[in-house]
């Protein structure tokens, strides 16, 4: 009996030190990528100081990044072709929806290279898969250049 609680014990302890390496990597992803992009932001509006509401926005935007990079990894693994092509039509055809917004290729790059240095299983993806990457992306990209561009209009104003 003695022996079972040991084992069990040990894969729990297993278990939680994976956690804890998730969350030391979600941790390093987010510091790295709130400084690479806020440091991009700084050199393309020198003459701003946006404090910590960009900052927010930042992390907001690290966080999905996380999440979509995430779940397009175990999609790409788990899903048949068939359906990653459905899933990339329909993400397609929303993106293709988005206004080009000032400097947002700038930004999305950044994001991206964050991507690439922490998530190293994004090298393994599919043709699918890799374009389902850069469609999420590329939307909360929208989502996050959004959010800055209302951040910078005066309260009050439209």
């Amino acid at each position: 009996m003695n022996m079972g609680t040991s084992e069990s014990e040990k894969r729990i302890r297993k278990i939680l030190e994976g956690f804890k390496e998730q969350d030391e990597l979600q941790s390093s992803f987010k510091n790295h990528f709130i400084q690479s992009v806020y440091l991009k932001i700084e050199g393309l509006f020198p003459e701003r100081d946006f404090g910590s509401a960009l900052a927010d926005r930042i992390l907001l935007y690290a966080e999905n990044s996380i999440s979509c990079t995430e779940s397009v990894i175990d999609k790409d693994s788990s899903y048949p072709a068939y359906r990653k092509d459905e899933e990339v039509n329909r993400m397609k055809q929303l993106v293709d929806k988005l206004p080009n917004i000032e400097y947002w290729d700038l930004i999305h790059t950044e994001a991206k290279k964050s991507i690439v240095e922490f998530f190293p299983d994004v090298f393994n993806l599919s043709g699918q898969g890799f374009r389902l990457l850069e469609l999420n992306t590329r939307l909360h990209n929208q989502r996050f250049m959004d959010d800055f561009y209302a951040l910078q209009k005066p309260v009050g104003k439209s």
